[in-house]
């Protein structure tokens, strides 16, 4: 959801939706200082404003931070349903307390959009013994009936918990729409490699994890006599030779592998340092077929690699032409399949 978010640029729109929400809570729990039905007692106070704040600073985070990973996602669902549970605990008036939750039903719609439904049952079964309990302290503590709180009770548990479960529904299907949507959008249908839209994707998101004292490799791959091989066994076995190909190169860890059309593949790798790329290098090697070999079950192919500084990681695109120039160069040599052109070294 989050890639298809992104190619339909919406991902800042987004973050800072859920940054106003979050940071809403703020100036609504100073109008509760003031209510008669608010906080009352400078401990309650203290605690209703604290968690106020608290999430006016995760709304920040949404502004200001990066996309947040799932971890943090799960993170910031567990601290809303926590702050906002503590928040209309601490009210003076059982029917305030039980309406404040229905706060929680943002909650359940952010659960349902990006985590999923165990996530979203997760935060319903807590929303509910939230309502239970409120409502049973008022009934138990403070003389309360439960025909009296029905009508606050009923609302609030139809909107937090049922409202998300209705649109998680929604959410399964478009996710799945979303999803085949995006694996067209990415993914080369014949060989589960990187489409060209989608090998940018993949590197922008790797890039932004590596650092300026790595390496980066950039390769650009062509297969030899790949015409004939089709003229001479079919295209299918044409369509074959193409799926080993992205087989055998995604068997050499942490490789994007891209293709471009036809028998043309991109290779980038981010990598922390010189011996890592030497290796990588290594096994890249090791997938290509030496030029005085015979069929030997690897690729038959010509590589151009061009090995760059991480600093570089933001041209890929100015170092794949260079790694287009090293591939021609391998394919007119007759005693080299592989040439490497590194400019880490400068």
């Amino acid at each position: 959801m989050t890639t298809a978010i992104r190619y339909l640029h919406g991902e800042r729109t987004l973050r800072i939706a859920v940054a106003l929400l979050a940071m809403m809570m703020l100036p609504l729990a100073l109008v509760m200082q003031f209510n008669p039905m608010g906080p009352q007692g400078v401990p309650a106070r203290v605690v209703h404003l604290s968690v106020a704040v608290i999430g006016f600073l995760l709304g920040v985070r949404w502004l200001v931070g990066r996309w947040p990973s799932a971890r943090e996602a799960m993170w910031f669902l567990f601290l809303s349903d926590l702050f906002i549970g503590i928040a209309v605990a601490v009210l003076s008036d059982p029917t305030a307390r039980i309406c404040g939750t229905i706060h929680l039903a943002m909650v359940g719609l952010f659960a349902a959009f990006f985590l999923g439904w165990r996530i979203l049952l997760l935060h319903c079964v807590y929303a509910l013994l939230l309502i239970a309990g409120l409502t049973g302290h008022a009934i138990l503590t403070e003389g309360r009936t439960l025909v009296d709180l029905y009508v606050y009770t009923t609302p609030a548990i139809t909107t937090v918990v049922g409202l998300p479960v209705v649109i998680q529904v929604v959410v399964e299907l478009g996710r799945h729409g979303a999803a085949n949507i995006t694996q067209e959008w990415n993914v080369d249908s014949l060989t589960g490699a990187y489409s060209r839209r989608g090998m940018n994707l993949a590197i922008r998101r790797t890039a932004r994890r590596a650092t300026d004292d790595g390496v980066v490799l950039v390769g650009a791959l062509d297969l030899d006599g790949f015409k004939q091989f089709n003229d001479t066994r079919g295209h299918g076995a044409g369509d074959q030779l193409l799926r080993d190909v992205v087989d055998r190169l995604k068997t050499v860890p942490r490789v994007l592998v891209g293709r471009f059309g036809g028998d043309e593949f991109g290779i980038v790798a981010f990598r922390g340092g010189s011996e890592d790329a030497a290796r990588t290098l290594g096994e890249l090697r090791a997938l290509l077929r030496p030029r005085d070999a015979t069929d030997d079950g690897r690729i038959p192919g010509s590589l151009g690699i061009v090995i760059a500084p991480g600093s570089d990681r933001s041209r890929v695109d100015d170092l794949a032409l260079d790694a287009d120039a090293a591939l021609y160069e391998a394919k007119r040599s007759a005693t080299s399949a592989v040439v490497v052109r590194d400019l880490a070294q400068r």
